[in-house]
């Protein structure tokens, strides 16, 4: 009896630990975060602005049979979108794609204004292989994050507890993710004319 209690003590701290090291923001809702379907594959799209999504650019680029993109959320629910602009970069760039659509959507992801400090814990909310999953890592500065992804969570939102600083784009060799900075991403935003996304307040540091 004495050996169940202290096991079942230490499993509580354990689990405390756990949610204490990887918090979750409430700024990243499961319902902000899409599937992306298309007839050559599939990705992760999510709201970054009212009416827009992003996802990455080689999800919708392969796509040849039109500009169509059926999207699913967690809970299910079904939209119907066409990707409008897109930019392929395996370099300094952006490997981003912005879909549009009519239907209503949940308010927009927060974009960081930049990078996090390393070692920051961050998370991703994307649908490997189409089923809705979350994973937990870590900043490892740069392009990367160790939390894993698989293949259909290409342009998941790679986040911290204050909001996306990355969009996840493929795996490095060992393992790790890679993505494109939230900076291309404004930048990708902002040639494409997109208004309405949502950034972090300023902080003191940023001119600095």
């Amino acid at each position: 009896m004495y050996l169940k209690i202290v096991i079942l003590v230490l499993s509580l701290i354990a689990v405390g630990c756990y949610f204490q090291t990887y918090p979750v923001t409430p700024s990243i809702e499961d319902d902000s975060t899409f599937s992306v379907w298309l007839p050559v594959g599939q990705g992760t799209a999510w709201v970054v602005a009212p009416g827009w999504l992003m996802t990455a650019g080689h999800v919708c680029i392969a796509q040849t049979d039109g500009n169509q993109v059926i999207l699913r959320s967690s809970a299910g629910r079904i939209l119907v979108g066409h990707w409008l602009e897109a930019e392929l970069s395996d370099g300094p760039g952006a490997d981003a794609c912005l879909i549009h659509t009519e239907a209503e959507l949940p308010p927009p992801l927060v974009l960081m204004r930049h990078a996090p400090a390393k070692g920051t814990h961050d998370f991703i909310v994307g649908y490997p292989r189409g089923a809705h999953a979350r994973t937990f890592g870590e900043y490892l500065g740069g392009d990367e994050s160790s939390s894993p992804i698989q293949p259909g969570s290409s342009g998941s939102a790679v986040a911290t507890a204050e909001g996306v600083y990355m969009m996840a784009t493929h795996i490095h060799n060992d393992g790790t993710t890679a993505g494109t900075p939230v900076t291309e991403l404004i930048r990708f935003l902002d040639n494409a004319g997109v208004v309405g996304y949502t950034l972090t307040p300023d902080s003191p540091f940023d001119d600095a």
